[in-house]
């Protein structure tokens, strides 16, 4: 199973259970070479984090596409900020391809 970290301790280890994080930092391991996502927060923000199992078929999206059914974990990140947030701010940094390690070391330096 692929790995999730925030400031490189394990998150959403039971599926279905939200949790409320305030990170530096999050790292997921993809499911190929290459595909590991980093992402660090700039300003303090909390950060709600749900792992849960979805199933479906690229049929259901596309007719050309297999009818095969298929079970993957994901991992939703969200800010929850409210209808009309006042003086509310987050921000977040992407890095498609880095490691947990590249992950840490960059944060570490900003």
């Amino acid at each position: 199973m692929p790995s999730r970290t925030a400031d490189g301790t394990d998150i959403c280890r039971t599926a279905g259970h939200k949790e409320i994080l305030q990170p530096k930092w999050i790292h997921m391991t993809g499911t190929a070479g290459g595909a590991d996502i980093g992402i660090f927060f700039p300003v303090k923000s909390t950060v709600y984090a749900l792992r849960e199992y979805r199933q479906g078929s690229w049929n259901a999206m596309n007719a050309a596409g297999s009818a095969q059914r298929l079970e993957r974990s994901y991992l939703t990140l969200w800010f929850e900020h409210g209808a009309a947030p006042e003086g509310a701010q987050y921000a977040y940094v992407l890095l498609p391809g880095y490691s947990e390690a590249a992950t840490a070391i960059l944060y570490c330096r900003i």
